[in-house]
């Protein structure tokens, strides 16, 4: 009878502030309940965590060989190539050298565009990882009342908790891991443009462009 009235309270020490009003975060991928995240201190939420990416768009002459020059790259900004087609490669680089990357990258050829974008991610970080901590804590309390009960039926109860809370503990590391590794390793899609070469007739008509422009440029 203890056991099933410790249970309970731990039952709505879990669930009872799922209802209570929080921020929008993204939702972790769980079919099981929330663990509820406490305020976080004025230090945490003043270091922002972001995730920035990088998109360029380059001129070459040959695409197939910038394989080596762009693998050279990533290896040199702490990274590795993530994908690989006949016209874009994905990079990834460490995220504080992102833009030193994509300048020695735009060496390689013209660079057509380029571009930074960056997300967010505190509140969602932040928020995963209070929740983390809470589980845990919540799956020790139930190993100490696995060892205090006195029949089949407490422990199933308590085993079922367990399977529960570890699953979402699986989840939430899962998700803190990705977070973690999108923050540190900046990801970076280079689309490659073979560089058209004009054919007999077109390089008439561009010798007849310039002669035109040069007679304009006199004038």
């Amino acid at each position: 009878m203890q056991i099933n009235t410790i249970l309970c309270s731990v039952a709505l020490m879990l669930f009872g502030s799922i209802g209570c009003s929080r921020p929008d975060y993204p939702a972790t991928e769980s079919n099981g309940a929330d663990f509820p995240a406490e305020a976080t201190s004025q230090e945490n939420q003043d270091e922002r965590l972001f995730i920035y990416s990088g998109k360029m768009h380059l001129v070459v002459e040959n695409p197939d060989a910038l394989r080596d020059p762009l693998q050279a790259v990533a290896n040199k900004y702490e990274g590795y190539i993530q994908a690989l087609s006949n016209d874009q490669v994905t990079l990834k680089v460490k995220a504080e050298q992102l833009e030193e990357a994509m300048n020695e990258i735009g060496q390689l050829g013209k660079v057509k565009e380029k571009s930074i974008s960056g997300q967010d991610v505190t509140e969602s970080y932040q928020d995963h990882r209070i929740r983390l901590e809470n589980a845990e804590k919540y799956r020790l309390r139930y190993l100490e009342l696995l060892e205090q009960a006195k029949n089949v039926e407490e422990i199933l109860r308590i085993e079922n908790e367990l399977k529960r809370i570890n699953e979402e503990i699986d989840l939430l590391s899962g998700h803190l891991k990705r977070l973690t590794s999108q923050i540190q390793l900046s990801t970076l899609v280079v689309t490659l443009e073979r560089k058209i070469k004009p054919g007999p007739i077109g390089y008439v008509f561009l010798g007849l462009y310039k002669s035109v422009k040069w007679i304009f440029v006199r004038n």
